[in-house]
Formats: structure tokens, C-alpha cells, sequence
């Protein structure tokens, strides 16, 4: 990976920004500078255009690209990248990040000014001074609230969304804008068995992908069916990396991790828990980053990254986004409702995954009720009310933004799911795997397989015993899950803050730590109050 950071106008020294990775090289080139580390990721492109990238993008061809095409070069780029791209006859430019925000991009402005850095902590080497906290940031953070829009836990550092670019241009301005949108498309009929067929298909082809230049790849499996589809799909055969419970029956998996490669013919490594500090792994994370992990597992799978990076593992697959990839397309109820066909809505609401044959009433009248009327209200009106009810002031629809977008309500929910990056999963997994001296790759949040599941019919997701009923089909024989029940941490967290984080978290939050709050109200408190002291020195 290659750690970056520039500013276009002004006269700042760029070459600082570097400091916490190391070793870096620079280039000035009039309005714009750019410094990179390692040195030898030079930017490279054509005598033209210059290419900076963090990614597996050719940078010839994306200069050619560029050169040819200007900024919708972007629209055509795929995987995982951040970059720089500089015309030196016409002096005019881009950065940009990619489709789903798996590579980091952060801004700040200041007057006629951008500074911009592959991460936050190269973007506040740069500042001559640490910009204050967020207000509104950090009460989402309490809240647990993800924000749609670009804030950072600093005031000013905004960081750039999925698909998004700013153009640099000649005059010295720059102009913000969004290279990439997901298009709805009718589904083309097809039978169940055609499309767990494509389904397969499409995952091999992301999982191969996801292995393009991994020297010693690996796969971090678990006993859920996402990471074993990735595992069965895989061209070869992955050693596998699994954390396991012995002492901790309700979240453990060794069982299901074993017969699931007994299935497939593979090996593998089991780390048992040992109990850990969740702060502890907290203040590590924010010590390196300058942010803190949004997530409280830290201190349960930075191990396991560990212990793979010292095994000599390079790249290490996941079954991230699995979820919501093949996940059940709820909100077409809400297009019966709105196409005035109550008894469709209340058909596909018993098909709703957990109903079983015979759906207790009150499960269907709450489906109908929160994935029928309320999914098909108009965004308009939905605002008005939530606003009525003052809620969501600040993001509008909040959670429910994706009613603003076209298509069908089953469509623009799951588009919305599968490229809105608003928890900054992204940003977390990518600096998880910096910290163990490896990179996490996702084969599915692959922008291709997103395609094809933006395009399968959404009735196909439907299935009253079992969740994706479409990979289960696609890969019936091959591997033994038969239920996906996902196990909760919460057990592990809440052993932690009574033991090892105790010390700590009385520290931290006084009497607040003894208040009637769940463990996770807790980390995220102490969480930002370890933040905070960080900021002070």
C-alpha cells in the first residue's frame, strides 16, 4: 500500500506529512505537492500526466485514460484505489477515491488551499495546528448514530465518500463531484437455479480478483456461511486462520469452522481467546491512527491478524459484506404497498427469512408496517415527519436517505446498503490490517458481484427457514451450514470492562461507568475520552 499526501495552492511543505510511515519522497509541481511513502511508489503515468495510486490500478493506463477521457476515466476504474492524477500541460488534475470507499482520502480547505492525505494522521502532519473536536461528530459518536455526511472526529478534515472526486483546476479552484452513481436496471427473469448459477459464477470470478498479486494469501474463516462461500469459491485451496471460544459456548464456532473444512479439504489455524483489554487495544489503535477503532472487537481479532503476518501471510481474505450483498430485499414489500397490491405485500411479508410455515400475525403486521407503509412513504413526507418528531435534524431522512434515490424501493435500499460506506467500515478493516503488517482484501464487496446483485430479481431473496437463499442454492453439497446464526461478542466486551479495562474504565468515566449502560455505551465513551486525552497530549 502506499501512504500519501498533497496540497494544491498554497506553499506548504508537504514533505512532514509522512512522519508516521516512514521513509518518503516528494514532488512539487508548481500548485500541486505531493509526498509518498514508500519511496519507491513513485507516481508513474505518461510524460504528460502524472499517476499517484494506492491501489492495483495501472497508472499508465489510467494516465492514458485521463489524457483521453478527462474525469470520467474514473467511472471506469474498479477495485479497491485512491489517487492522484496531475496534466502538467493543461495544469489541471484529480483525486478521487473508489466506488465502495475501501481506500482512505481525507481533505481540508482553507481558503484557496486543499490539503488532502491517504489517511488522517498524514493529513494533521501537514496543519500548523490540531484542529478542534467535531461537536457534531463526536455526538454521534456517543449516539452510535452513523452521519451521511463527510465528518471526521476533527473539525475541517472532512473525509471523501464513496465515488468521490475533486477536480483541480487551472484556475486554482476546485470543483467536488460524485464519479460514480448506481443505475437501476429492470431484472431480467430468471429461475432460481440460474441465478444461484451466476451467483457462483460471479463470486469464483471476485474471489480470483481479490488474490490478483497476493504472495502467500490466506483466509480468515469463521463458521457463518459468507467466509465459507468465499472458501468454497476459492480457485485453490487457502490455508485458514479462525478464532475460537473454548470458554465461551455462545459465541463459539470451532465445530462448524472444522466440518467446514473437513468439507472442502483444507488446513487451518484455531487461536483460542485468551481475555484482553478492549480499551487497551483502543489506545493502541488511536496512538497509530489519531482516530479511534469503531469497532469494540479490536481485542478479539488483532491476534488472529497477527499471528497470520508472522506465518508469513500477505493477504488475507474475508466474508465481509456478505450480509448485505445477498441479503433479503425487504423493501419490495413496500412496492406492493405503493403499487396497490395488499395482498402481494402481505405474501412476501410470511416469505420474510425467520417467518417459518406458519408466521405468528404479529411478526407479519410489524413487517408490513416497517417494510410496507413506512418504506413506502415519500421521502418528502417521511422527512416532514421525522423532522416533526425532531429527529434526524441534522442528516434529514437519516437512516432512511435511501428513499431519495431512483429505482424501486427494494432496489434503492440495497444499493444504498451496498455502496453508502457511513460507519467507515472501510477505513476500519483497512487500518486493522496496517497495524499486523498485512492487507484484509473482501471479495465480496467486489464492484462487479455489487452489479450482480443489484440485478438479480429481488423475489429470489425471499425464503421463510433460511437468509440468502441464493448462495445457499448455489452451494448446496459443498459446505455444511445450515443455519447462520451470528454469534454476539458482547459477552467478551463485558468481561473485559469488569476485568482487565475495570482500572481504566473507572478512570475514564468516573461514575458513569457504574450507570445503567451497555458495554457498548461504555466503549464508546471511554473510547472518545481516550480520543480526547490524546488530543491534549
Amino acid at each position: 500500500m502506499t501512504a500519501f499526501a498533497g496540497r494544491f495552492g498554497g506553499t506548504r511543505d508537504v514533505a512532514a506529512a509522512l512522519r508516521p510511515d516512514g521513509p518518503a519522497a516528494t514532488l512539487d509541481e508548481g500548485p500541486l505537492a505531493l509526498a509518498w511513502s514508500p519511496p519507491g511508489n513513485a507516481p508513474s503515468g505518461t510524460e504528460r500526466t502524472l499517476c499517484l495510486i494506492d491501489g492495483r490500478l495501472d497508472p499508465g493506463a489510467v494516465a492514458r485514460g485521463y489524457e483521453r477521457d478527462g474525469a470520467s476515466v474514473l467511472g471506469e476504474l474498479r477495485g479497491e484505489w485512491a489517487l492522484v492524477l496531475w496534466d502538467r500541460e493543461q495544469r489541471r488534475g484529480l483525486i478521487a477515491r473508489d466506488r465502495l470507499g475501501m481506500r482512505g482520502l481525507f481533505v481540508h480547505a482553507s481558503g484557496r488551499e486543499l490539503l488532502f492525505a491517504s489517511e488522517v494522521r498524514n493529513l494533521l502532519a501537514l496543519l500548523p495546528t490540531r484542529p478542534p473536536p467535531d461537536r457534531v461528530a463526536a455526538g454521534r459518536w456517543l449516539e452510535r448514530v452513523s452521519g451521511r455526511d463527510d465528518r471526521t472526529l476533527y473539525e475541517g478534515i472532512r473525509r471523501m465518500p464513496p465515488a468521490g472526486a475533486i477536480e483541480l483546476l487551472p484556475d486554482g479552484t476546485t470543483r467536488p463531484f460524485r464519479h460514480w452513481r448506481p443505475r437501476y436496471h429492470e431484472p431480467p427473469p430468471r429461475t432460481a437455479d440460474d441465478a444461484a448459477a451466476q451467483v457462483r459464477e460471479g463470486v469464483a470470478q471476485a474471489v480470483e480478483r481479490a488474490l490478483d498479486g497476493a504472495r502467500q494469501p490466506a483466509l480468515m474463516l469463521s463458521g457463518g456461511l459468507d467466509s465459507s462461500t468465499v472458501a468454497a469459491l476459492a480457485p485453490r485451496a487457502l490455508p485458514t486462520y479462525s478464532r475460537v471460544f473454548p470458554d465461551e459456548p455462545a459465541v463459539d464456532e470451532a465445530e462448524r469452522i472444522a466440518a467446514t473444512r473437513a468439507a472442502l479439504g483444507l488446513t487451518g489455524v484455531d487461536m483460542p481467546f485468551e481475555q484482553s483489554g478492549a480499551l487497551a487495544a483502543q489506545e493502541q489503535f488511536i496512538q497509530a491512527w489519531e482516530l479511534p477503532s469503531v469497532s469494540p472487537n479490536r481485542f478479539v481479532w488483532a491476534p488472529l491478524l497477527q499471528r497470520a503476518k508472522a506465518d508469513g501471510v500477505d493477504v488475507l481474505l474475508d466474508g465481509e459484506g456478505g450480509d448485505e450483498l445477498f441479503g433479503c430485499a425487504r423493501y419490495l414489500i413496500a412496492d406492493h404497498v405503493r403499487s396497490g397490491r395488499p395482498g402481494a405485500a402481505r405474501a412476501t411479508a410470511r416469505r420474510l427469512p425467520g417467518m417459518g410455515d406458519h408466521p405468528d400475525p404479529r411478526w407479519v403486521r410489524r413487517a408490513l408496517a416497517v417494510y410496507g407503509l413506512r418504506g413506502a412513504l415519500p421521502a418528502p413526507v417521511h422527512a416532514a415527519l421525522r423532522s416533526a418528531r425532531r429527529r434526524d435534524r441534522q442528516t434529514g431522512l437519516g437512516e432512511w436517505e435511501w428513499k431519495r434515490l431512483d429505482g424501486p424501493r427494494w432496489w434503492a435500499h440495497l444499493a444504498d446498503s451496498l455502496t453508502t460506506d457511513a460507519l467507515g467500515a472501510g477505513d476500519q478493516q483497512r487500518r486493522d490490517a496496517a497495524l499486523a503488517g498485512l492487507e484484509l482484501r473482501h471479495p465480496l464487496r467486489d464492484p462487479d458481484l455489487i452489479e450482480l446483485a443489484l440485478h438479480l430479481p429481488p423475489e429470489l431473496s425471499f425464503d421463510p427457514h433460511a437468509d440468502r437463499p441464493l448462495v445457499r442454492r448455489a452451494l448446496a453439497g459443498r459446505i455444511p451450514v445450515d443455519d447462520d446464526a451470528k454469534p454476539a461478542f458482547n459477552a467478551l466486551l463485558d468481561r473485559a470492562f469488569a476485568g482487565p479495562d475495570a482500572p481504566l474504565l473507572r478512570e475514564l468515566l468516573g461514575d458513569r461507568a457504574k450507570a445503567n449502560a451497555s458495554s457498548l455505551d461504555l466503549f464508546r465513551a471511554a473510547s472518545l475520552e481516550l480520543w480526547l486525552r490524546h488530543q491534549n497530549g
